[in-house]
Protein backbone atom coordinates (compact mmCIF):
# COMPACT_ATOMS: atom_id res chain seq x y z
CA UNK A 1 0.00 0.00 0.00
CA UNK A 2 1.39 3.69 -1.17
CA UNK A 3 0.89 6.08 1.70
CA UNK A 4 0.08 9.22 1.04
CA UNK A 5 2.58 11.87 1.65
CA UNK A 6 5.49 9.59 0.47
CA UNK A 7 3.43 9.80 -2.59
CA UNK A 8 2.68 13.42 -2.39
CA UNK A 9 7.00 14.18 -2.42
CA UNK A 10 7.33 11.86 -5.37
CA UNK A 11 4.81 13.74 -7.16
CA UNK A 12 6.32 17.04 -5.98
CA UNK A 13 9.91 16.28 -6.69
CA UNK A 14 8.70 15.01 -10.08
CA UNK A 15 7.27 18.39 -10.71
CA UNK A 16 10.67 20.23 -9.25
CA UNK A 17 12.88 18.02 -11.92
CA UNK A 18 10.57 18.92 -14.58
CA UNK A 19 11.30 22.70 -13.76
CA UNK A 20 14.96 21.94 -12.83
CA UNK A 21 15.26 20.05 -17.01
CA UNK A 22 13.27 22.72 -18.59
CA UNK A 23 15.42 25.25 -16.92
CA UNK A 24 18.66 23.06 -17.67
CA UNK A 25 17.83 23.51 -21.72
CA UNK A 26 16.69 26.73 -21.55
CA UNK A 27 20.31 28.04 -20.18
CA UNK A 28 21.90 25.52 -22.98
CA UNK A 29 19.95 27.49 -25.61
CA UNK A 30 21.02 30.90 -24.79
CA UNK A 31 24.20 30.05 -24.44
CA UNK A 32 24.60 29.06 -28.10
CA UNK A 33 22.28 32.07 -29.02
CA UNK A 34 24.58 34.20 -27.06
CA UNK A 35 27.94 32.15 -27.78
CA UNK A 36 28.27 31.44 -23.57
CA UNK A 37 31.04 28.70 -23.73
CA UNK A 38 30.46 27.70 -20.11
CA UNK A 39 26.98 27.20 -20.41
CA UNK A 40 27.51 24.76 -23.83
CA UNK A 41 30.19 22.84 -22.16
CA UNK A 42 30.59 22.77 -18.54
CA UNK A 43 33.79 21.40 -18.91
CA UNK A 44 36.05 23.06 -21.17
CA UNK A 45 37.40 21.39 -23.98
CA UNK A 46 35.27 18.46 -23.26
CA UNK A 47 31.76 17.75 -25.20
CA UNK A 48 29.15 20.79 -25.30
CA UNK A 49 25.34 20.04 -25.21
CA UNK A 50 23.86 20.31 -28.45
CA UNK A 51 21.11 22.89 -29.67
CA UNK A 52 18.61 20.01 -30.21
CA UNK A 53 19.40 18.20 -27.10
CA UNK A 54 18.73 21.56 -25.45
CA UNK A 55 15.32 21.81 -27.34
CA UNK A 56 14.42 18.20 -26.18
CA UNK A 57 15.37 18.98 -22.72
CA UNK A 58 12.85 21.91 -22.51
CA UNK A 59 10.18 20.22 -24.15
CA UNK A 60 10.48 17.33 -21.78
CA UNK A 61 10.61 19.26 -19.03
CA UNK A 62 7.17 20.62 -19.99
CA UNK A 63 5.92 17.38 -20.66
CA UNK A 64 6.97 16.06 -17.98
CA UNK A 65 5.57 18.97 -15.45
CA UNK A 66 2.33 18.82 -16.90
CA UNK A 67 1.59 15.42 -16.59
CA UNK A 68 3.01 15.19 -12.74
CA UNK A 69 0.61 18.03 -12.22
CA UNK A 70 -2.15 16.50 -13.45
CA UNK A 71 -4.27 19.79 -13.50
CA UNK A 72 -3.67 21.25 -17.24
CA UNK A 73 -7.08 19.42 -18.01
CA UNK A 74 -7.47 18.56 -21.62
CA UNK A 75 -5.71 21.11 -22.67
CA UNK A 76 -2.54 20.62 -20.60
CA UNK A 77 -2.62 16.81 -21.15
CA UNK A 78 -2.58 17.33 -25.05
CA UNK A 79 0.45 19.70 -24.75
CA UNK A 80 2.06 17.52 -22.67
CA UNK A 81 1.38 14.62 -25.57
CA UNK A 82 2.73 17.33 -27.98
CA UNK A 83 6.52 17.30 -26.19
CA UNK A 84 6.43 14.07 -25.63
CA UNK A 85 5.84 13.31 -29.45
CA UNK A 86 8.61 16.16 -30.70
CA UNK A 87 11.32 14.73 -28.12
CA UNK A 88 10.46 10.76 -29.30
CA UNK A 89 10.29 12.34 -33.02
CA UNK A 90 13.85 14.06 -32.78
CA UNK A 91 15.27 11.12 -30.93
CA UNK A 92 14.11 8.84 -33.85
CA UNK A 93 14.93 10.52 -36.25
CA UNK A 94 18.73 11.59 -35.67
CA UNK A 95 19.42 7.42 -34.63
CA UNK A 96 17.78 7.17 -38.71
CA UNK A 97 20.76 9.49 -39.42
CA UNK A 98 23.14 7.34 -38.14
CA UNK A 99 22.10 3.99 -38.49
CA UNK A 100 21.42 5.18 -42.41
CA UNK A 101 24.42 7.25 -42.69
CA UNK A 102 22.31 10.23 -43.85
CA UNK A 103 21.46 13.60 -42.80
CA UNK A 104 18.04 14.74 -42.85
CA UNK A 105 18.38 18.22 -41.75
CA UNK A 106 17.26 17.92 -37.89
CA UNK A 107 20.58 18.73 -36.73
CA UNK A 108 20.09 22.48 -37.97
CA UNK A 109 16.84 23.16 -36.60
CA UNK A 110 17.53 25.81 -34.44
CA UNK A 111 21.56 26.47 -35.57
CA UNK A 112 23.55 25.66 -38.10
CA UNK A 113 27.72 25.13 -38.46
CA UNK A 114 29.56 24.37 -41.04
CA UNK A 115 31.50 20.77 -41.07
CA UNK A 116 34.82 21.02 -39.84
CA UNK A 117 37.42 17.79 -40.74
CA UNK A 118 36.47 14.68 -38.96
CA UNK A 119 33.51 16.51 -37.77
CA UNK A 120 30.74 16.34 -40.44
CA UNK A 121 28.24 16.89 -38.21
CA UNK A 122 29.07 19.51 -35.22
CA UNK A 123 26.12 20.17 -33.59
CA UNK A 124 24.34 16.96 -33.86
CA UNK A 125 23.56 14.99 -30.71
CA UNK A 126 25.59 12.02 -29.96
CA UNK A 127 23.77 8.12 -30.52
CA UNK A 128 23.05 7.41 -27.24
CA UNK A 129 21.69 11.04 -26.20
CA UNK A 130 19.12 10.42 -29.44
CA UNK A 131 18.53 6.63 -27.68
CA UNK A 132 17.96 8.74 -24.83
CA UNK A 133 15.59 11.23 -26.07
CA UNK A 134 13.58 8.56 -27.91
CA UNK A 135 13.12 6.28 -24.92
CA UNK A 136 12.66 9.22 -22.89
CA UNK A 137 9.83 10.78 -25.10
CA UNK A 138 8.02 7.27 -25.48
CA UNK A 139 8.13 7.14 -21.52
CA UNK A 140 6.01 10.72 -21.21
CA UNK A 141 3.72 9.13 -24.13
CA UNK A 142 3.02 6.24 -22.47
CA UNK A 143 3.11 6.99 -19.33
CA UNK A 144 -0.84 7.03 -18.45
CA UNK A 145 -1.60 4.38 -21.42
CA UNK A 146 -2.32 1.49 -19.23
CA UNK A 147 -0.70 -1.38 -20.96
CA UNK A 148 1.94 0.65 -21.87
CA UNK A 149 2.79 1.66 -18.25
CA UNK A 150 5.54 -0.61 -17.84
CA UNK A 151 6.72 -0.15 -21.42
CA UNK A 152 7.31 3.68 -19.53
CA UNK A 153 8.96 2.94 -16.74
CA UNK A 154 11.61 0.68 -18.49
CA UNK A 155 12.30 3.32 -21.09
CA UNK A 156 12.80 5.68 -18.32
CA UNK A 157 15.15 3.13 -16.91
CA UNK A 158 17.64 2.98 -20.16
CA UNK A 159 17.39 6.99 -20.16
CA UNK A 160 18.64 6.58 -16.19
CA UNK A 161 21.21 3.74 -17.46
CA UNK A 162 22.52 5.84 -20.41
CA UNK A 163 22.78 8.58 -17.92
CA UNK A 164 24.42 6.65 -14.91
CA UNK A 165 26.91 5.30 -17.33
CA UNK A 166 28.01 8.54 -18.77
CA UNK A 167 28.23 10.14 -14.78
CA UNK A 168 30.51 7.53 -13.60
CA UNK A 169 32.75 7.88 -16.59
CA UNK A 170 33.14 11.58 -15.85
CA UNK A 171 33.74 10.81 -12.13
CA UNK A 172 36.26 7.69 -12.91
CA UNK A 173 38.22 9.74 -15.84
CA UNK A 174 36.97 6.99 -18.02
CA UNK A 175 36.28 8.50 -21.51
CA UNK A 176 34.92 5.26 -23.25
CA UNK A 177 31.72 5.60 -20.59
CA UNK A 178 31.00 8.90 -22.00
CA UNK A 179 32.28 8.53 -25.55
CA UNK A 180 31.10 6.49 -28.68
CA UNK A 181 34.12 8.48 -31.14
CA UNK A 182 36.14 11.51 -30.43
CA UNK A 183 33.13 13.75 -31.97
CA UNK A 184 29.89 12.11 -30.19
CA UNK A 185 30.09 11.93 -26.85
CA UNK A 186 27.20 12.73 -24.08
CA UNK A 187 28.15 15.91 -22.26
CA UNK A 188 28.02 16.17 -18.25
CA UNK A 189 25.14 18.56 -18.21
CA UNK A 190 23.53 16.39 -20.53
CA UNK A 191 23.68 13.47 -18.33
CA UNK A 192 22.69 15.21 -15.32
CA UNK A 193 19.40 16.28 -17.51
CA UNK A 194 18.26 12.54 -18.58
CA UNK A 195 19.16 11.52 -14.63
CA UNK A 196 16.83 13.94 -14.03
CA UNK A 197 14.77 13.40 -16.20
CA UNK A 198 14.15 9.42 -15.75
CA UNK A 199 14.29 10.23 -12.05
CA UNK A 200 11.21 13.02 -12.50
CA UNK A 201 9.41 10.58 -14.79
CA UNK A 202 9.49 7.20 -12.55
CA UNK A 203 8.53 9.88 -9.86
CA UNK A 204 5.32 10.91 -11.99
CA UNK A 205 2.91 8.25 -10.82
CA UNK A 206 3.79 7.31 -7.69
CA UNK A 207 1.41 4.47 -7.05
CA UNK A 208 2.75 2.15 -9.70
CA UNK A 209 6.56 0.68 -10.64
CA UNK A 210 9.70 1.01 -8.59
CA UNK A 211 8.85 3.99 -6.86
CA UNK A 212 5.42 2.57 -5.89
CA UNK A 213 7.60 -1.06 -4.64
CA UNK A 214 10.26 2.05 -2.69
CA UNK A 215 7.94 4.04 -0.68
CA UNK A 216 5.30 1.55 -0.31
CA UNK A 217 4.14 1.03 3.38
CA UNK A 218 5.28 -3.23 3.37
CA UNK A 219 8.53 -4.92 3.95
CA UNK A 220 9.06 -4.97 0.63
CA UNK A 221 9.60 -1.18 0.84
CA UNK A 222 10.79 -1.01 3.78
CA UNK A 223 14.37 -3.39 2.12
CA UNK A 224 14.10 -1.26 -0.70
CA UNK A 225 14.62 1.46 1.28
CA UNK A 226 17.33 0.40 2.73
CA UNK A 227 19.21 -1.71 -0.61
CA UNK A 228 18.99 0.46 -2.64
CA UNK A 229 21.31 3.33 -1.43
CA UNK A 230 23.65 0.83 -0.65
CA UNK A 231 23.24 -0.78 -4.70
CA UNK A 232 23.09 2.66 -6.04
CA UNK A 233 26.41 4.40 -4.14
CA UNK A 234 28.36 1.67 -2.99
CA UNK A 235 29.59 0.02 -5.77
CA UNK A 236 30.38 3.61 -7.29
CA UNK A 237 32.29 4.54 -4.39
CA UNK A 238 34.36 2.00 -3.33
CA UNK A 239 35.45 1.90 -7.36
CA UNK A 240 36.04 5.16 -6.99
CA UNK A 241 38.11 5.15 -4.40
CA UNK A 242 39.95 2.06 -5.50
CA UNK A 243 40.56 3.61 -8.58
CA UNK A 244 42.49 6.42 -7.13
CA UNK A 245 44.55 4.60 -5.25
CA UNK A 246 45.37 2.44 -8.14
CA UNK A 247 46.70 5.47 -10.01
CA UNK A 248 48.52 7.02 -6.86
CA UNK A 249 50.31 3.68 -6.66
CA UNK A 250 49.57 2.40 -3.78
CA UNK A 251 48.37 -1.04 -5.19
CA UNK A 252 49.05 -3.32 -8.51
CA UNK A 253 45.43 -3.69 -10.52
CA UNK A 254 44.82 -7.42 -9.77
CA UNK A 255 45.25 -5.94 -5.84
CA UNK A 256 42.53 -3.23 -6.48
CA UNK A 257 39.97 -5.25 -8.59
CA UNK A 258 40.22 -8.51 -5.43
CA UNK A 259 39.59 -5.91 -2.67
CA UNK A 260 37.02 -4.21 -4.79
CA UNK A 261 35.46 -7.72 -4.66
CA UNK A 262 35.81 -8.62 -1.24
CA UNK A 263 34.05 -5.43 0.17
CA UNK A 264 31.14 -5.46 -2.02
CA UNK A 265 30.48 -8.88 -0.88
CA UNK A 266 31.23 -8.50 2.80
CA UNK A 267 29.58 -5.10 2.84
CA UNK A 268 26.45 -6.51 0.64
CA UNK A 269 26.10 -9.76 3.06
CA UNK A 270 26.27 -7.99 6.19
CA UNK A 271 23.16 -5.40 4.49
CA UNK A 272 21.29 -8.14 3.68
CA UNK A 273 21.37 -9.86 6.74
CA UNK A 274 20.52 -6.89 8.79
CA UNK A 275 17.62 -6.80 6.39
CA UNK A 276 16.77 -10.40 6.92
CA UNK A 277 16.68 -9.72 10.78
CA UNK A 278 14.55 -6.82 10.40
CA UNK A 279 12.00 -8.18 7.95
CA UNK A 280 12.07 -11.63 10.33
CA UNK A 281 10.96 -8.92 13.19
CA UNK A 282 8.65 -7.75 11.22
CA UNK A 283 6.63 -10.63 9.87
CA UNK A 284 6.56 -12.07 13.76
CA UNK A 285 4.59 -8.66 14.89
CA UNK A 286 2.45 -8.94 11.76
CA UNK A 287 1.84 -12.35 12.30
CA UNK A 288 0.91 -11.44 16.00
CA UNK A 289 -1.28 -8.85 15.11
CA UNK A 290 -3.04 -10.57 12.73
CA UNK A 291 -3.58 -13.33 15.24
CA UNK A 292 -5.40 -10.61 17.63
CA UNK A 293 -7.29 -9.57 14.93
CA UNK A 294 -8.65 -12.53 14.04
CA UNK A 295 -9.44 -13.42 17.33
CA UNK A 296 -11.18 -10.14 17.72
CA UNK A 297 -13.09 -9.79 14.48
CA UNK A 298 -14.23 -13.30 16.12
CA UNK A 299 -15.21 -12.42 19.20
CA UNK A 300 -16.90 -9.62 17.49
CA UNK A 301 -18.87 -11.82 14.78
CA UNK A 302 -19.84 -13.83 17.81
CA UNK A 303 -21.12 -11.19 20.02
CA UNK A 304 -23.07 -9.68 17.33
CA UNK A 305 -24.71 -13.08 16.70
CA UNK A 306 -25.55 -13.85 20.14
CA UNK A 307 -26.78 -10.16 20.75
CA UNK A 308 -28.97 -10.11 17.96
CA UNK A 309 -29.82 -13.60 18.25
CA UNK A 310 -31.02 -13.21 22.11
CA UNK A 311 -32.77 -9.87 21.52
CA UNK A 312 -35.29 -11.90 18.93
CA UNK A 313 -37.37 -13.19 21.98
CA UNK A 314 -38.18 -9.92 23.86
CA UNK A 315 -38.49 -8.29 21.17
CA UNK A 316 -41.24 -10.59 19.51
CA UNK A 317 -42.96 -10.63 23.05
CA UNK A 318 -42.90 -7.02 22.45
CA UNK A 319 -44.43 -6.70 18.92
CA UNK A 320 -46.94 -9.73 19.88
CA UNK A 321 -48.28 -7.83 22.85
CA UNK A 322 -48.40 -3.89 21.25
CA UNK A 323 -50.14 -5.75 18.47
CA UNK A 324 -52.44 -7.28 20.74
CA UNK A 325 -53.24 -3.81 22.38
CA UNK A 326 -53.59 -2.01 19.08
CA UNK A 327 -56.30 -4.65 18.26
CA UNK A 328 -58.20 -4.47 21.30
CA UNK A 329 -57.92 -0.70 22.06
CA UNK A 330 -57.49 1.18 18.88
CA UNK A 331 -60.05 3.50 18.73
CA UNK A 332 -61.05 2.79 22.31
CA UNK A 333 -59.00 4.88 23.62
CA UNK A 334 -57.94 8.83 22.60
CA UNK A 335 -56.17 9.78 19.86
CA UNK A 336 -53.00 10.03 21.89
CA UNK A 337 -53.16 6.62 23.03
CA UNK A 338 -53.71 5.25 19.00
CA UNK A 339 -50.84 7.31 18.15
CA UNK A 340 -48.85 5.55 21.08
CA UNK A 341 -49.32 1.99 19.68
CA UNK A 342 -48.67 3.20 16.43
CA UNK A 343 -45.34 4.11 17.01
CA UNK A 344 -44.73 1.33 19.55
CA UNK A 345 -45.74 -1.15 16.26
CA UNK A 346 -43.10 1.02 14.15
CA UNK A 347 -40.73 1.20 16.39
CA UNK A 348 -40.83 -2.82 16.94
CA UNK A 349 -40.84 -3.21 13.16
CA UNK A 350 -37.96 -1.34 12.92
CA UNK A 351 -36.18 -2.94 15.56
CA UNK A 352 -36.75 -6.29 14.58
CA UNK A 353 -35.49 -5.11 10.48
CA UNK A 354 -32.04 -3.97 12.36
CA UNK A 355 -31.57 -7.37 14.08
CA UNK A 356 -31.99 -9.34 11.04
CA UNK A 357 -29.91 -7.05 9.28
CA UNK A 358 -27.01 -7.26 12.16
CA UNK A 359 -26.94 -11.11 11.85
CA UNK A 360 -26.50 -11.12 8.61
CA UNK A 361 -23.87 -8.86 8.48
CA UNK A 362 -22.19 -10.93 11.58
CA UNK A 363 -22.98 -14.61 9.42
CA UNK A 364 -21.12 -13.36 6.27
CA UNK A 365 -18.35 -14.92 7.34
CA UNK A 366 -18.75 -17.52 9.63
CA UNK A 367 -22.19 -18.69 7.31
CA UNK A 368 -20.77 -18.50 4.32
CA UNK A 369 -20.61 -20.98 1.64
CA UNK A 370 -17.78 -22.70 -0.08
CA UNK A 371 -17.03 -20.61 -3.21
CA UNK A 372 -18.06 -23.14 -6.27
CA UNK A 373 -17.96 -21.81 -9.95
CA UNK A 374 -21.21 -19.60 -10.15
CA UNK A 375 -23.12 -18.77 -12.83
CA UNK A 376 -23.55 -15.07 -12.18
CA UNK A 377 -26.66 -14.68 -14.66
CA UNK A 378 -28.49 -17.29 -12.21
CA UNK A 379 -27.83 -15.62 -9.33
CA UNK A 380 -28.82 -12.16 -11.16
CA UNK A 381 -31.98 -14.13 -12.33
CA UNK A 382 -32.92 -15.06 -8.66
CA UNK A 383 -32.02 -11.43 -7.31
CA UNK A 384 -34.66 -10.55 -10.49
CA UNK A 385 -37.07 -12.78 -8.92
CA UNK A 386 -37.05 -11.71 -5.00
CA UNK A 387 -37.84 -8.02 -6.66
CA UNK A 388 -40.70 -8.87 -9.20
CA UNK A 389 -43.06 -7.06 -7.27
CA UNK A 390 -41.43 -3.83 -6.64
CA UNK A 391 -40.04 -3.74 -9.92
CA UNK A 392 -43.65 -3.88 -11.50
CA UNK A 393 -44.74 -0.94 -9.43
CA UNK A 394 -41.87 1.53 -10.28
CA UNK A 395 -42.28 0.00 -14.03
CA UNK A 396 -38.41 -0.88 -13.92
CA UNK A 397 -36.62 -1.76 -16.73
CA UNK A 398 -34.03 -3.97 -16.39
CA UNK A 399 -31.33 -5.18 -18.72
CA UNK A 400 -27.90 -7.05 -18.47
CA UNK A 401 -24.38 -8.05 -20.11
CA UNK A 402 -23.49 -11.73 -20.82
CA UNK A 403 -22.21 -12.55 -17.60
CA UNK A 404 -19.81 -15.22 -16.82
CA UNK A 405 -19.58 -17.83 -14.37
CA UNK A 406 -17.21 -17.42 -11.53
CA UNK A 407 -15.81 -18.76 -8.21
CA UNK A 408 -18.80 -17.23 -5.56
CA UNK A 409 -20.86 -17.87 -3.22
CA UNK A 410 -24.18 -18.31 -5.12
CA UNK A 411 -26.39 -17.12 -2.14
CA UNK A 412 -24.46 -14.13 -1.00
CA UNK A 413 -24.18 -13.04 -5.08
CA UNK A 414 -27.35 -12.99 -5.73
CA UNK A 415 -27.50 -10.75 -2.33
CA UNK A 416 -24.94 -8.54 -3.97
CA UNK A 417 -26.94 -8.10 -7.18
CA UNK A 418 -30.37 -7.63 -4.93
CA UNK A 419 -29.23 -4.81 -2.95
CA UNK A 420 -27.60 -3.34 -5.65
CA UNK A 421 -30.20 -3.11 -7.58
CA UNK A 422 -32.74 -2.50 -4.51
CA UNK A 423 -31.37 0.53 -4.05
CA UNK A 424 -31.80 1.47 -7.84
CA UNK A 425 -35.25 0.83 -7.34
CA UNK A 426 -35.73 2.77 -4.17
CA UNK A 427 -33.22 5.82 -4.70
CA UNK A 428 -35.40 6.50 -7.91
CA UNK A 429 -35.82 9.64 -9.93
CA UNK A 430 -39.08 10.91 -11.24
CA UNK A 431 -38.80 8.93 -14.53
CA UNK A 432 -39.22 5.44 -14.06
CA UNK A 433 -36.27 3.89 -13.19
CA UNK A 434 -33.71 1.84 -15.59
CA UNK A 435 -31.01 0.01 -14.80
CA UNK A 436 -28.24 -2.32 -16.34
CA UNK A 437 -25.92 -4.67 -15.65
CA UNK A 438 -22.72 -5.03 -16.98
CA UNK A 439 -19.34 -6.61 -16.81
CA UNK A 440 -15.81 -6.93 -18.56
CA UNK A 441 -12.72 -8.80 -17.96
CA UNK A 442 -9.83 -6.83 -16.72
CA UNK A 443 -6.40 -8.33 -15.16
CA UNK A 444 -7.89 -11.41 -13.77
CA UNK A 445 -10.69 -9.97 -12.37
CA UNK A 446 -14.68 -9.74 -13.57
CA UNK A 447 -15.68 -6.20 -13.06
CA UNK A 448 -18.90 -5.81 -12.64
CA UNK A 449 -21.34 -2.22 -12.95
CA UNK A 450 -24.89 -2.04 -11.80
CA UNK A 451 -25.84 1.56 -13.57
CA UNK A 452 -29.49 3.37 -13.23
CA UNK A 453 -30.70 6.74 -13.90
CA UNK A 454 -31.63 7.35 -10.40
CA UNK A 455 -31.01 10.69 -7.66
CA UNK A 456 -27.77 10.11 -7.56
CA UNK A 457 -24.92 10.53 -4.98
CA UNK A 458 -22.55 13.14 -3.92
CA UNK A 459 -19.35 12.55 -4.55
CA UNK A 460 -18.14 13.81 -0.64
CA UNK A 461 -20.09 10.70 0.45
CA UNK A 462 -18.79 7.52 -1.83
CA UNK A 463 -16.92 6.38 0.97
CA UNK A 464 -19.62 6.50 3.66
CA UNK A 465 -22.46 4.79 2.05
CA UNK A 466 -20.83 1.69 2.80
CA UNK A 467 -19.95 2.09 6.27
CA UNK A 468 -22.34 0.07 9.07
CA UNK A 469 -25.70 2.32 10.12
CA UNK A 470 -24.61 5.28 7.85
CA UNK A 471 -27.87 6.81 5.70
CA UNK A 472 -27.80 9.73 3.58
CA UNK A 473 -31.70 10.45 4.22
CA UNK A 474 -33.80 10.39 6.48
CA UNK A 475 -36.14 7.08 7.36
CA UNK A 476 -39.27 9.21 6.39
CA UNK A 477 -38.01 9.81 2.57
CA UNK A 478 -36.15 6.22 2.59
CA UNK A 479 -37.15 3.17 4.69
CA UNK A 480 -34.15 1.08 5.64
CA UNK A 481 -31.34 0.38 8.22
CA UNK A 482 -28.32 1.37 6.81
CA UNK A 483 -26.70 -1.87 6.56
CA UNK A 484 -27.63 -3.10 3.23
CA UNK A 485 -23.85 -1.47 1.15
CA UNK A 486 -22.25 -2.44 4.36
CA UNK A 487 -23.23 -5.91 4.42
CA UNK A 488 -22.64 -5.93 0.23
CA UNK A 489 -19.00 -4.59 0.88
CA UNK A 490 -18.20 -6.85 3.38
CA UNK A 491 -19.71 -9.77 0.73
CA UNK A 492 -18.01 -8.83 -1.99
CA UNK A 493 -14.54 -8.53 0.33
CA UNK A 494 -15.03 -12.16 1.17
CA UNK A 495 -14.57 -13.12 -2.06
CA UNK A 496 -11.63 -11.34 -2.59
CA UNK A 497 -12.94 -8.02 -4.32
CA UNK A 498 -13.65 -4.65 -3.75
CA UNK A 499 -16.44 -2.05 -4.85
CA UNK A 500 -16.61 1.67 -4.96
CA UNK A 501 -19.25 3.76 -7.34
CA UNK A 502 -19.30 6.30 -9.67
CA UNK A 503 -21.98 9.19 -9.37
CA UNK A 504 -22.88 12.69 -9.37
CA UNK A 505 -26.62 13.98 -8.02
CA UNK A 506 -28.93 13.89 -10.38
CA UNK A 507 -27.14 12.05 -12.98
CA UNK A 508 -27.78 8.52 -11.40
CA UNK A 509 -25.00 6.16 -9.95
CA UNK A 510 -22.84 3.25 -11.17
CA UNK A 511 -21.67 0.66 -8.52
CA UNK A 512 -18.98 -1.51 -9.84
CA UNK A 513 -17.49 -4.17 -7.69
CA UNK A 514 -14.50 -6.40 -9.23
CA UNK A 515 -14.39 -10.32 -8.15
CA UNK A 516 -11.62 -12.74 -8.57
CA UNK A 517 -12.15 -14.59 -12.02
CA UNK A 518 -10.19 -17.66 -11.33
CA UNK A 519 -9.13 -19.36 -8.17
CA UNK A 520 -11.25 -19.26 -4.63
CA UNK A 521 -10.65 -16.13 -2.17
CA UNK A 522 -12.42 -17.63 1.30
Amino acid sequence: MTSAIPAARSQAASRALAVAVAGLGALVLLGWAFDVTVLKAVIPGLATMKPNTALCFVLGGVGLGLKAERRGGVAGERIATVCGALVLGIGLTTLVEYLLVVNLGVDSLLVHVSPQPGAPHPVRMSEMTALSFACSGGALLLLDAGRGRTASGIMALVSGLVALTALVGYAYGVRALYAIDPFSSVALHTALGFAALAIGVLCARPDRGLVAVTIGNTAGGAMARRLLPLALFLPLTLGWVTLQGERMGLYAASFAVGAHAVSIVVILTGAILWCGTSLNQFDAERRRVALELKRSNEELERFAYVASHDLQEPLRMIRNYVELLGRRYRGKLDADADDFIGFAQDGATRMQRLIEDLLSYSRVNTRGAELQPTDATVALTRALANLHLVIAETGATITHDALPVLPADSSQLEHVFQNLIGNALKFRGADPPVIHVAMAQRDGEAVFDVRDNGIGIDPQYFDRIFVIFQRLHGREQYPGTGLGLAITKRIIERHGGRIWVESQPGQGSTFFFALPATGDSA
